[in-house]
């Protein structure tokens, strides 16, 4: 990257964004390849600025942002961005390595999406680990029976005792 432009990128990159050539990629801004905000709410265009002067002098820079694609859809990576000896004097030169970790991002939205379904729910939830000792309880749990989540896991759940006998040797033979 120079002057906040993509002086040279190699294949896998043209394919992670989505263009068609090497030359399509050559020269476009790096800020052009990210929607107007990132989803921390700041600017796309003043945060990959601020990122890029850090770099400039002298930092090497990771962290997570949301791409735009050729095709306009989202790519969220690692990259990392360091600065390399340009050749002259004043050759503010940055080498960028991109790395798509939108599975992973994606993985994440849907465990906090479970997450908040756990704890929203108004049924009783009580999860069990193989041998049917409590890991976790939510929080209509605690709301019904009283019971912190401390003072649950770790424990067999208190279980009606015509119910729990054969809930416990279930477990027991597995």
């Amino acid at each position: 990257i120079r002057d906040g432009k993509f002086l040279y990128t190699n294949r896998a990159a043209v394919e992670l964004l989505r263009y068609e050539s090497w030359a399509s990629l050559t020269n476009k801004s790096v800020a052009s390849c990210l929607p107007s905000l990132q989803p921390d709410g700041l600017s796309s265009t003043g945060k990959i600025s601020d990122t890029m002067n850090r770099v400039h002098r002298g930092a090497v820079e990771t962290g997570e942002w949301l791409f735009q694609r050729a095709d306009t859809s989202e790519l969220w990576v690692e990259m990392t961005l360091a600065p390399i000896d340009g050749g002259g004097e004043n050759e503010h030169v940055l080498l960028c390595a991109l790395y798509d970790i939108t599975r992973r991002k994606q993985a994440e939205k849907r465990q906090r999406l479970a997450a908040s379904v756990f704890d929203h729910v108004g049924e009783a939830i009580v999860i069990t680990d193989e041998h049917g000792m409590v890991v976790e309880v939510n929080t209509a749990y605690g709301a019904m029976t009283g019971r912190t989540r401390a003072q649950t896991a770790g424990r067999l759940p208190p279980l009606p005792l015509e119910e729990g006998s054969g809930v416990l040797q279930a477990t027991r033979e597995r």
